[in-house]
C-alpha cells in the first residue's frame, strides 16, 4: 500500500555534451546555477539514502513511474492533502 501524496523539490545533475576549453567552462554561468525539479507522487518507501514515490497507482495495489530520489538532492518535501470520502485526490479545475 502506498502512503501520502507528496511534492518533492530536488536538485538534479547537469551535463554538457560539447567540447569546451576548461577556462571557458569555469567562467560559464549555467554550471553555477541549481537545476531544481518538482516531482509529485504517492510515498512508496524511505531508507537511509532515498525516498521513493510513484505518480501512478491502481486499485490493485500496483504502481508505475516509480522514482527514487536521493535524500542529499532533496531541497523540500511537502505532504499533500489527498483525502476525500472516496479516498481519491480532489481535482481542482482552474
Amino acid at each position: 500500500m502506498t502512503g501520502p501524496l507528496m511534492l518533492i523539490v530536488w536538485e538534479d545533475a547537469a551535463g554538457w555534451s560539447r567540447w569546451m576549453d576548461v577556462d571557458d567552462f569555469i567562467e560559464e554561468e549555467p554550471h553555477r546555477s541549481q537545476l531544481l525539479n518538482e516531482s509529485v507522487g504517492w510515498f512508496v518507501h524511505e531508507d537511509e539514502v532515498s525516498i521513493t514515490v510513484a505518480p501512478h497507482r491502481s486499485d490493485q495495489n500496483a504502481i508505475d513511474g516509480i522514482m527514487r530520489i536521493p535524500k542529499r538532492c532533496i531541497r523540500e518535501q511537502v505532504e499533500l492533502d489527498d483525502s476525500t470520502d472516496e479516498g481519491r485526490v480532489r481535482m481542482i479545475v482552474v
